[in-house]
């Protein structure tokens, strides 16, 4: 049934046939965006579908919406109980009945949109499939499928998309459906990075797209972070979304990807198909077949480590599981939390039993202790164990660590800062169960290293005691008296006293005592009674459970005597002294005593002497009558002789209360004892010789015979080419100080030359001597030493530098150097101007009987028997063995001087002979092997082995391999086992292989090294040597000097002036680590800024500072230095030095206003560095004037401006002037002053510089080297007035200070003398053009030099200076000019010299051209 017309279908498209049956009723209201709507399923787009819809309403009013897509729809309306209807065309509103069809075609009126888009990884040159996991679009429109999508790709520059079934075959159009359904695949090659165009068509509407591509190694990874929650006794599936796998590489089935436990799990196991597993692969993740089952334990997590591998690429990846338990958790609490004890400067292990968190069913290694403050004192490290046994463990500064870490004790905690008692920090603890323990804070005592020990002095009556308690007897601190094994131990014991235990025997003193003792009052202090003013103790605390121990602490006691004794004369010897001289009384002639009284109390009343009178030092003219033993002792009583020789003086000794009366001191006089000295006073040593000195060269004697023991030598002035010792003394030992006469005639004094490295003939010394014998005068005494060659020498037999004879093995050649012969000191007697001229020649008078010398390759032979030092110099002298045996060889010689061409010249000469040892050819020589430090602690005893000396000779038995020591080292002696207990000098590899030979440690704490030599016999000795290291027990950083930072460089390397450890020796292994950086730069080592450095690279000069901020002068850090297994810090001190050139010259006049000028502060070479104006500022003036600017004029400086900063241009312009004052409340005379400035620069650090000078009143006839701007007020008055004036003038208010004056023609004479030096070549060349000789005549005659008067000159002397030998005649200093002497004249009166005449004084000489000379 049907009702009005058909509307109009819509638009071509998706045909959609739908009937409705309409009841009387609706069935409900239908909205387009409501809730309450109904969707049709359409099976397919390509058919019609009649659709029946049938439904009922009992509202009278509804509306019905039937849509197909957002631009097709019907409407329909029940109003009233009737039903209308519109559709989406022009209908309008019109009753429905009855049974109507609607046909609707959708429009595909949609663009294709991209969904995903994600960058595709593929392996460098590899391939991989590409998925719609890469790239993936939709499409809006209704009926949408993947295959109506094609996508089209353009040509590629790093690759290609091929089929999968077809790889050869590129494909640049394909579905959607293909990328789903695996079917396209990318191929790499070319470069890593580029991007795919992609075209895609729904056959209507296109889009373009972009596929960016990364090549790289191929790689797996696994989601980092991947977690796992699992019931507590239950189980959990691993699946891909647990271990999600990220790769690059062509993977296509699951299979390929295997993984494989490494580590866990500790609280569960894996299962597969039922059963335990250890392995698995992808496809079992994709599968859910892989499942975690937990055991029911209490543990709160679980961690399993996976190795994952994809053919030969493998990644490792954890997995966290955790466990849901079923009851609550224990709360996170703190079970030990104590105070921690840490010596000074020292490293305390933070304990269990101090610091303890526990959580049930938490192991240590989960509760993490983070540090939420750091200790303000010190640092919190951690020991970490070496990769390698033999490697030290390290100290790593810390921010957390875990309870496990405090249980094995490796959490240490380092004090720093010597000045801080106490520290603290704070911790945060978690287990990451539960809530977290925040704020926990761990307090910290220091304890001084040493027990604090503290004593008083005390006093007790004689024969009285006293307890000792505190205060008297402390220890302070809360730590220390709580020790139960604190004792104390007596060091030294009273000397006139005891120390008894209260309830103990009284018959001795106690030698240690316990602590609680002495808090208990039971130890006392009882005096025996003596006559003694005070007595002393030594206590020393000791925790012997600790290892530590207290300072000796000394106690003084003040015993308060009684006076009961009488003085007592222990010393009256009488007085020697000269006639009519004035001398003290010493003590040691006149001393009296008394236990009851001091010195001051002790007085001396005297009567009239009978041959002089006695006087105070302090007033030598008046005669006094009494003194005391304490002027006696000071020196202060004299005896002035007048009359007999023979005499005294009577007198009594008082302590004010007892009086010994009846004494006598005798007085004697003698004659003046005068001391000569006889002897050549010259002493001829043979070089590198000992000599004794005997009574022909030196012999003193008195007038008064007294005896040669005392006659004293003392050495004033040592040797300088040799030393001084006694023949019953170390030779090795400190130089002599002094001798006796008696010792000379014994031969018991020696003097040693020391060879020098240059040859010499011979050398000159020089001994200062003084020569005493109390009462005569001392006598001065000098000693010439003469070393010499020449002198017939026992020690030596050779008169040359060198002769040491050859090695050369049978039937060979072998070389004659300078090293075994060498007559260097025979040229040594020459000038140095002319050695050069001279050679020294060698006559063989003898020839070697069994091979034969050869010089360049010629033999040698009685008509050419000669060769020079400078062919032995050369290595040209060669000695070539004939065979037949292994006898001596050897040849004779006659040595002597070889002048220029050949001449023979007087001088030394010698004849010697040389020898030759022949080595038979199947020798070989032992090898010495590699040795290894000994290492032993101070005051031990070490075997030594082969690892220290060991030598490799298959032709000699070890017995038959010897060592001689040729020197030892003072840290201990070489002993053999059972050859006494002295040290060895001789020993054998026999003795070192048995463990019969060891080094025993003398208790020095310094290294050494043993120099040996080695032979088997029959090869020339080896030099060997054995190093002694003594291990330290603490280091000290040495900071010698701050590190100074070149201004215009702005940086610098450190060196051990800045940083050097050191324990009982030098420590070059040492490291540092820097734990407080500078603020104002870097330390950098290879250019990049580094943390930690070496002593070697320090030494190398890598470790470099490096400023980066240009506004302070100096900076510091601090450094933590470990060495062998100790450490210690120390702040290394950054200073910035100027480049700045400070004058350095004679005083400046007070009172006068001298220009400040580049001569005086120069700043330009760093202008140049820069490129900027170098900036002064001013940060203290002088104390005595002040530094002001001036004007362009030399006028008064009265109105002169105080200056605080300036610039190298003022100094340039002479814009400044230094107004130097006289220092006030003293006398005029000499005084210093300085300047310190601050010299800032565009690009580097700034610096602070010093201008220090003297200053002195002023001298108008003294020449000053700087420009004077204005002298005294006095002096100009002074200079004004006629009589004042002198011939050679004196400078007026405005002058500078006065120059050398120049005589008229001086200038003259100067271009005179170097026109002269021109002219002369150019004639010698015209003549050598003009002359037809040979060249040679012409050169030998201009080498003549007995034809003119010239003297050539070798070397260009200085500015006014002459040479060696002198050219012209000398002229004073005030009136020289280079190369040119002049009449002596002044300047004339009131002048001053000429600037450019000046200019041309100071102007060194102009350098000799070839073939100039001076005339």
């Amino acid at each position: 049934m049907q009702s009005g017309p058909r509307p109009p279908l819509p638009a071509p498209g998706l045909a959609l046939a739908l009937t409705l049956t309409m009841l009387a009723r609706l069935a409900s209201a239908a909205s387009f965006f409501g809730e309450n709507h109904l969707e049709v399923p359409v099976a397919t787009a390509l058919t019609d579908i009649d659709l029946q819809l049938q439904f009922s309403t009992s509202q009278p009013e509804a509306l019905l919406l039937l849509a197909a897509g957002p631009a097709d729809h019907l409407l329909l309306q029940l109003y009233s109980g009737r039903l209308q209807g519109e559709s989406s065309g022009d209908m309008a509103w019109e009753e429905v009945r009855g049974v109507f069809r609607v046909a609707i075609q959708p429009v595909n009126d949609h663009a294709p949109v991209q969904t995903i888009s994600r960058i595709f990884h593929v392996a460098r040159g590899g391939r991989r499939l590409l998925t719609t996991d890469d790239v993936a679009f939709s499409d809006a429109d209704s009926g949408f499928a993947d295959a109506q999508l094609v996508l089209t790709r353009k040509d590629l520059l790093f690759g290609s998309i091929v089929a999968v079934d077809e790889p050869t075959r590129p494909i640049y159009r394909f579905t959607q459906e293909d990328l789903r359904k695996r079917r396209v695949l990318f191929v790499h090659s070319g470069a890593d990075r580029g991007w795919i165009q992609l075209q895609v068509s729904d056959g209507q509407h296109q889009a373009t797209a972009l596929l960016e591509v990364q090549a790289s190694e191929p790689y797996l990874r696994v989601a980092n972070g991947s977690s796992l929650v699992v019931p507590q006794g239950g189980q959990g599936t691993i699946d891909t979304a647990v271990l999600h796998l990220d790769t690059n590489l062509d993977i296509r089935s699951g299979d390929e990807v295997h993984y494989h436990v490494t580590a866990g799990p500790r609280w569960g196991q894996l299962v597969r198909a039922g059963q335990p597993a250890t392995a698995f692969s992808q496809q079992d993740l994709l599968d859910g077949a892989v499942l975690y089952s937990h055991n029911g334990s209490l543990s709160p997590r679980d961690t399993m480590a996976f190795s994952v591998e994809a053919g030969p690429v493998h990644t490792d990846a954890t997995l966290q599981v955790t466990i849901a338990l079923e009851g609550p958790l224990a709360p996170l609490k703190l079970v030990r939390h104590k105070k921690i004890y840490v010596f000074q400067g020292e490293a305390a292990e933070i304990r269990r039993d101090q610091l303890e968190a526990a959580q049930e069913a938490v192991p240590p290694a989960d509760i993490v202790f983070s540090v939420k403050s750091p200790p303000s004192a010190g640092y919190l490290v951690m020991v970490s164990r070496g990769a390698l046994a033999d490697e030290p463990p390290s100290l790593d500064p810390v921010q957390s660590f875990s309870q496990e870490a405090v249980d094995t004790g490796r959490v240490l905690y380092l004090h720093s800062r010597p000045e801080a008692w106490s520290d603290a920090f704070s911790l945060d603890v978690a287990s990451g169960l539960g809530a977290p323990l925040e704020g926990v804070l761990v307090e910290l005592e220091v304890l001084p290293a040493a027990i604090p020990l503290e004593a008083q002095n005390f006093s007790v009556p004689e024969g009285g005691s006293l307890t000792l308690a505190p205060p008297l007897l402390r220890v302070s601190g809360p730590y220390f008296p709580t020790l139960l094994g604190l004792s104390l131990q007596v060091l030294e014991p009273p000397q006139h006293g005891a120390l008894q235990k209260e309830d103990g025997p009284q018959a001795r003193t106690l030698s240690a005592f316990s602590w609680r003792m002495v808090e208990e009052q039971l130890i006392r202090y009882v005096h025996d009674g003596s006559e003694t003013l005070t007595d002393s103790f030594v206590l020393m605390a000791n925790a012997s459970e600790m290892d530590r121990q207290s300072h000796p602490v000394a106690f003084t006691v003040t015993v308060l005597p009684v006076n009961d004794q009488p003085p007592i004369l222990t010393t009256n010897t009488g007085l020697q002294m000269w006639e009519g001289a004035t001398a003290p009384i010493p003590a040691e002639a006149l001393r009296s005593t008394d236990g009851d009284s001091g010195s001051e109390d002790l007085v001396y009343t005297i009567e009239q002497p009978s041959n002089g009178r006695v006087v105070l030092r302090g007033a030598p003219g008046t005669e006094v009558r009494s003194f005391t033993q304490a002027q006696l002792d000071g020196g202060l009583v004299l005896f002035s002789h007048r009359g007999t020789l023979d005499g005294g003086f009577r007198f009594r000794l008082s302590d004010g209360e007892h009086t010994s009366p009846g004494h006598f001191f005798r007085v004697t006089a003698q004659k003046q004892v005068l001391l000569s000295l006889k002897g050549s006073q010259t002493l001829t040593v043979c070089p590198g010789s000992v000599q004794p000195l005997s009574s022909q060269t030196l012999r003193a004697s008195s007038s008064a015979g007294t005896d040669p023991q005392l006659l004293l030598y003392r050495v004033v002035r040592g040797p300088q080419l040799g030393r001084l010792f006694h023949a019953q003394q170390d030779s090795t030992g400190e130089a002599l100080v002094n001798f006796t006469q008696a010792e000379v005639y014994a031969g018991n004094i020696l003097y040693e030359h020391e060879m020098p490295p240059e040859p010499f003939w011979e050398a000159h010394d020089t001994l200062e001597l003084q020569l005493s014998s109390p009462p005569a005068r001392d006598v001065a005494a000098t000693l010439a030493v003469a070393v010499s060659f020449e002198a017939a020498c026992p020690q030596r037999p050779s008169h040359l530098w060198k002769n040491k004879g050859l090695w050369v093995p049978e039937g060979q050649r072998a070389r004659i150097t300078v090293a075994a012969l060498d007559a260097s000191n025979l040229l040594a007697s020459v000038p140095s101007p002319q050695r050069s001229e001279h050679d020294v020649l060698f006559q063989v008078t003898q020839f070697p009987s069994r091979g034969q010398l050869l010089v360049s390759e010629e033999p040698l032979h009685a008509g050419q028997p000669h060769f020079l030092q400078s062919q032995l110099a050369a290595g040209q002298l060669v000695y070539a063995h004939g065979g037949g045996g292994t006898q001596q060889d050897g040849f004779h010689f006659r040595a002597h001087l070889q002048g220029p061409a050949g001449a023979s010249v007087a001088g030394p000469q010698t004849s010697e002979a040389f020898a030759i040892t022949v080595r038979d050819v199947n020798e070989r020589p032992p090898q010495p092997q590699a040795s290894v430090p000994l290492r032993l602690t101070r005051g031990s005893r070490a075997p030594i082995s082969r690892a220290q000396l060991s030598v490799v000779d298959p032709d000699s038995a070890p017995g038959e391999i010897e060592y001689e020591v040729q020197r030892a080292p003072h840290n201990g002696f070489l002993s053999l086992v059972g050859g006494g207990l002295g040290p060895v000098t001789r020993f054998t590899q026999a003795d070192v292989d048995s463990g019969r030979l060891a080094f025993v440690a003398n208790g020095s704490s310094v290294a050494g090294i043993f120099q040996l030599s080695m032979s088997d016999g029959a090869s020339p000795p080896l030099p060997m040597s054995l190093a002694v290291d003594i291990l330290p027990s603490a280091i000290e950083v040495q900071l010698r000097a701050p590190l100074e930072v070149p201004q215009a460089l702005g940086r610098s390397s450190l060196s051990q002036q800045q940083l050097r450890v050191v324990s009982d020796r030098e420590e070059p292994e040492a490291a540092y680590r820097l734990i407080q950086g500078p603020q104002y730069g870097h330390l950098l080592v290879g250019g990049r800024p580094t943390s930690a450095f070496s002593q070697f690279q320090i030494d190398q000069g890598e470790v470099v500072f490096a400023f980066t901020n240009f506004s302070s002068s100096h900076d510091h850090f601090r450094v933590l230095a470990l060495a062998r297994g100790v450490n210690a810090s120390a702040v290394v001190n950054v200073t910035v030095r100027a480049l700045l050139h400070v004058w350095a010259g004679g005083p400046w006049p007070q009172g006068a206003t001298l220009r400040l000028d580049p001569t005086v502060l120069d700043a330009g070479e760093l202008a140049n560095r820069t490129g900027s104006v170098p900036r002064f500022r001013l940060l203290e003036g002088p104390r005595h004037g002040r530094v002001v600017r001036v004007p362009r004029a030399r006028t008064e400086p009265g109105g002169s401006q105080l200056v605080e900063q300036f610039t190298q241009q003022d100094l340039e312009d002479g814009r400044l002037g230094l107004e130097v004052g006289r220092p006030e409340g003293r006398a005029p005379g000499p005084a210093g002053d300085s300047l310190t400035l601050e010299l800032w620069a565009q690009g580097v650090p700034p610096a602070v510089a010093s201008l220090d000078f003297a200053t002195e009143p002023y001298n108008a006839a003294r020449p000053y080297s700087v420009a004077l701007l204005s002298v005294p007020e006095a002096a100009r008055t002074e200079a004004g007035k006629p009589e004042s004036s002198t011939p050679t003038g004196e400078p007026g208010p405005m002058a500078s200070s006065p120059e050398p004056a120049v005589a008229k023609g001086g200038f003259l004479s100067f271009l005179e003398a170097n026109m002269f030096s021109v002219i002369i070549p150019m004639c010698l060349v015209l003549l050598l053009l003009a002359l037809i000789l040979p060249l040679l005549f012409y050169l030998r005659k201009r080498n003549k030099t007995g034809k003119h008067d010239v003297q050539v000159l070798t070397a260009k002397p200085r500015n006014g200076l002459a040479g060696d030998t002198e050219t012209f005649r000398k002229v004073e200093p005030g009136q020289a000019i280079p190369l040119t002497a002049v009449p002596g004249q002044g300047p004339p009166p009131g002048g001053q010299p000429d600037p450019e005449l000046l200019q041309f004084c100071r102007t060194p000489n102009p350098a000799l051209k070839n073939g100039q000379y001076w005339v």
